[in-house]
């Protein structure tokens, strides 16, 4: 079986990297208020723009490399307590940024000419998209004080409720076949060659869902209660609009595909009575089937063998395909 190597991340949470790297977010964040204290002050446009677009580049790269040493080790240990330690550090130091990042997005639209500014500086050229979207994002940007206020309290708001949620599900017993096995264990035999087997880890999950469906409804609500709340100050009509702007998607672009799957409805229907019939069901396809396989191949798959069928398969389609499906693996 595989297993995550994070190595290339970091060793540990006490090695001298992971060390080094905390103490280089600490300070860039010292940098960035700095920054911000002084952005007014300062004519050089151009110089202050690419001073907040390294100051940013620099962040970015650190906090995800961290970040993502504290997700992974997280979501092969949902109570590990130093990853969860850190986990809050770290949205700790990330609040630290907002008013940075704040700032800037109030400053940035004020510039006079930024369009000629960009166009003559080949520096600026390369941020031509990210800084424009920076300029057109700040209509929905609050006060400085607004969004670091939000920032904070997210921690201990929706942060906190998707993390209970992450927990909850991470480690639930499910009683299947006299013994306790985890949830991800559970939706793995939906694709089981067994009918049985598949029907009664289906009842099982349903079964064992009822131990936590209070507590996750609540997450899930207090976590979509913030979202509508803060939609609504921004200035978005629905959180489905901030989520289509955010996409950088318009939404009759949305509403186009929305269209478009259900004028197909009819092709997935009718495949999926067929598949109901194949396996032996009359009434239409029980939920417990959906993923069941057909055929009777019954060859096995190593992790590279997968990996290589995966790759030589995607090559019909483009080298973008397959090449990114082997830098993933590798």
């Amino acid at each position: 079986m595989e297993t995550w190597d994070l190595s290339p991340l970091f060793e540990s949470y006490d090695s001298k990297a992971f060390k080094d790297t905390i103490a280089t977010i600490e300070t860039l964040i010292e940098e960035a208020q700095d920054f911000a204290k002084m952005l007014d002050e300062h004519t050089d446009e151009v110089a202050m723009i690419k001073k907040y677009l390294n100051l940013a580049s620099d962040l970015r790269s650190n906090f995800l490399k961290a970040f993502g040493f504290v997700n992974l080790s997280l979501s092969t240990n949902a109570q590990d307590e130093a990853s969860n330690t850190w986990m809050n550090k770290m949205q700790q130091l990330s609040s630290q940024t907002t008013t940075f990042n704040t700032k800037f997005s109030k400053w940035l639209p004020n510039v006079e000419n930024l369009d000629a500014l960009i166009e003559n500086d080949a520096t600026l050229k390369t941020y031509e998209y990210y800084l424009k979207a920076i300029v057109d994002r700040s209509q929905y940007v609050l006060s400085e004080k607004e969004e670091a206020v939000i920032s904070k309290l997210t921690q201990s708001g929706s942060s906190a409720w998707s993390q209970l949620q992450g927990l909850l599900t991470s480690i639930l017993d499910v009683d299947y076949d006299g013994e306790k096995i985890t949830l991800s264990d559970i939706r793995n035999k939906a694709h089981a060659r067994d009918q049985k087997v598949r029907k009664q880890a289906y009842e099982a999950e349903l079964a064992a869902y009822k131990k936590i469906e209070q507590s996750i409804a609540f997450s899930l609500n207090s976590i979509k209660g913030e979202v509508n709340e803060i939609v609504q100050m921004r200035g978005f009509d629905s959180a489905l609009d901030e989520a289509v702007y955010d996409s950088r998607m318009k939404k009759e672009t949305l509403d186009a595909l929305i269209a478009s799957m259900r004028d197909h409805l009819p092709m997935f229907r009718s495949y999926l009575k067929r598949k109901a019939d194949l396996l032996g069901h009359k009434n239409g396809l029980p939920w417990y089937d959906l993923f069941a396989p057909l055929g009777k191949s019954e060859r096995e798959f190593s992790s590279k063998e997968a990996m290589d069928y995966v790759i030589k398969n995607f090559q019909t389609f483009g080298d973008d395909l397959a090449n990114l499906a082997k830098r993933a693996y590798d």
